[in-house]
């Protein structure tokens, strides 16, 4: 199978991905104003995506190298296009054939895949395909001592963010702000100063962030240059253990200072004085000038002698290690310089409590009121940081804070079809009706004008919002931030946007999803909260009908039924999420709620989606994903 070749700046390794990251993203976002397509270039783009219409036939045919001749004529003719005319990249016209070429590759990578015998290349990787970009394109401004506090030298910097909040929302390229900064207009658009990132690259994180922003590395704390390069074998170091008399501890004393102050020269490709101190075990095998511990005699170790050095060899150059800190050194060597840190290739960074950790801890300890409080101060000071001159109007239930600038009446009914939908989010998943949902309620925030919800989004959640969305949540490990935003879109449909009952409701399940520790599929993930705000919908609903029609749209580039249960089928979240729904719902028609509720509990307990299809449904996947694919395809 073809792949594309990502090649970074400096050209010390090249990496390889399925020929499904080919095309341009999927994902939605504002860009440069859009200039009117004249009638032969619309004529000519109609073509292109034209020729894609029969790869669906020569994929069933198993026609593998006519579908890839295809696709690779469509690609060549729209390349050409976009080079002899005046049309951009950007725009929405040349994006969308982007996409239906990009949809045929996936089809085509998954179908050869199963030919072939082995799993479909569709899965993207941190360390193989994403850290290799980062680390060639982001680390001049985004290194140590990085702008606006966005370190992305680091997995765990990335997920932590910067000023302007978090970098992704996990399964939505299309809501993270990482891809919104990689895509936008030239003034805006990072890396600053620099070559924007190629179609190839962006697909590549595009796609990561779609299937869940994964890390598959050993270490979160890992430089980006250290984690992509391939570690030569070094022979074993011993490492002495603690008795029990020591004095001073190596993880509670020692790592504590060398990660604050001497890290920022003591790790990556090119270590100070050949000397890395990314964990225990290189410490313990010193650097360009010998061993930096010799157990037993501080006097004789050379990390002691520097950090008490005289002022012009004295080590840290930059920090500010303190007397005690020498002092436990010294001690500790003397002790024979035990490790209590479990795993010696563990790095000194997960040793040692971040700032998060100690947040973490400190919310574990809080007790229930104890976090009710907490959820009043922060849900008063976040309405407070975005609308400073506005009161709201609020009410509470025994699950939720409900905080908004619409009438009190609003947020009363507000409030009545929430306590509907979670009594039937209790009864999916079994959750006993004394048992808080979220620690300390949820808060949920109803803004009147879309206005509002965006400066409420830029001011609270950081989270980036595209035109069509009307809801999102915010919801993190330890519940410091469990929340919701509403956009009051009122209680009519469009084909474009939905009811405010029916955006409730997909967010409620959400924000409940994302405390799951069992991460369900995507098609549960994505499709669980429309397809139970549909059951509160008309029939005529027209955003109902309009997913249902993305989802028979989207069935058409699958190539076997049974792949709407695997992720990464579809490129498109907006499709997945239809699919998904309507998915649900066929289930739903099947065995209603309590068979829907069996499922839910054996995915959450096994995860085989097999296995539970046959023990609720008494029928095997394919047969059933057949009926569903013929339901949805009938619908007219």
């Amino acid at each position: 199978m073809g792949e594309i070749v990502f090649q970074r700046v400096t050209r010390r390794r090249v990496i390889g991905m399925s020929a499904l990251l080919a095309a341009c993203l999927t994902a939605s976002f504002p860009l440069a104003a859009q200039r009117r397509l004249d009638s032969a270039d619309a004529r000519k783009l109609m073509e292109i995506r034209e020729s894609l219409s029969g790869v669906s036939l020569l994929l069933r045919r198993n026609d593998m190298d006519g579908a890839r001749q295809a696709v690779d004529a469509a690609e060549a003719q729209l390349d050409e296009l976009v080079a002899e005319s005046s049309l951009e990249e950007s725009h929405n016209a040349v994006r969308g054939v982007r996409t239906a070429i990009a949809h045929k590759r996936h089809a085509l990578a998954v179908r050869e895949a199963r030919l072939s015998g082995r799993p479909a290349e569709n899965s993207v990787s941190f360390v193989r395909h994403v850290a290799p970009i980062l680390e060639a394109h982001c680390m001049r401004c985004h290194g140590e001592n990085p702008r606006g506090k966005l370190q992305l030298n680091t997995f765990a910097g990335i997920k932590r963010g910067g000023e302007s909040g978090p970098l992704l929302t996990k399964g939505r390229p299309d809501r993270s702000l990482l891809m919104y900064r990689l895509m936008a207009p030239d003034k805006n658009r990072m890396p600053k100063g620099g070559e924007p990132l190629t179609h190839a690259e962006l697909a590549a994180i595009s796609l990561w962030i779609k299937q869940g922003a994964r890390f598959d590395g050993d270490d979160e704390d890992l430089e980006l240059a250290e984690l992509t390069q391939p570690q030569e074998e070094l022979p074993p170091i011993e490492v002495a253990l603690p008795t029990g008399d020591e004095t001073v501890s190596f993880k509670e004393d020692i790592a504590p200072f060398l990660v604050e102050n001497c890290l920022r020269c003591h790790q990556g490709q090119d270590p100070g004085g050949g000397l890395s101190l990314v964990d225990f075990e290189s410490l313990l095998r010193g650097g360009d000038s010998g061993p930096a511990v010799v157990p037993g005699k501080p006097n004789e170790s050379l990390v002691h002698q520097l950090v008490g050095g005289d002022e012009a060899m004295r080590m840290p150059l930059e920090g500010n290690v303190t007397e005690e800190n020498y002092k436990d050194l010294g001690v500790w060597i003397w002790e024979g310089a035990t490790y209590d840190g479990g795993d010696p290739r563990l790095s000194l960074r997960a040793l040692v409590s971040s700032d998060s950790d100690l947040l973490a801890a400190d919310l574990a300890a809080l007790s229930p009121d104890e976090f009710i409080e907490l959820r009043n101060e922060r849900t008063a000071d976040q309405w407070h940081t975005a609308f400073a001159d506005a009161a709201p109007n609020t009410i509470e239930s025994n699950d939720l804070l409900v905080y908004g600038n619409v009438a009190e009446e609003r947020l009363e009914t507000l409030v009545e079809w929430s306590t509907d939908h979670l009594s039937r989010l209790r009864s999916l998943f079994d959750v006993a009706d004394d048992e808080p949902l979220w620690k300390g309620r949820l808060a949920v925030f109803v803004v009147a004008e879309r206005d509002g919800y965006e400066q409420f989004n830029d001011a609270v959640t950081r989270q980036r919002i595209v035109p069509d969305i009307v809801g999102n949540v915010l919801v993190d490990e330890g519940h410091r931030d469990a929340l919701i935003v509403l956009l009051d879109v009122g209680d009519e449909a469009s084909d474009k946007s939905p009811t405010l009952r029916f955006s409730l409701t997909e967010q409620l399940t959400a924000a409940w999803l994302a405390l799951q520790a069992n991460k369900y599929p995507e098609w549960v993930s994505l499709g669980l909260g429309p397809a139970l705000a549909s059951l509160d919908a008309d029939d005529r609903d027209e955003y109902v009908l309009t997913m249902r029609n993305a989802a028979r749209d989207a069935l058409e580039e699958i190539d076997e039924p049974v792949d709407v249960f695997r992720d990464g089928t579809f490129v498109s979240t907006d499709q997945a999420r239809a699919v998904g729904f309507t998915l649900i719902d066929y289930l739903w028609k099947r065995g209603r709620q309590r068979r829907l509720a069996e499922l839910v509990a054996l995915l959450r307990d096994e995860g085989e989606i097999g296995n539970a299809i046959r023990r609720v449904y008494r029928v095997d996947l394919e047969p059933l994903a057949r009926s569903y694919v013929s339901s949805i395809q009938g619908r007219r």
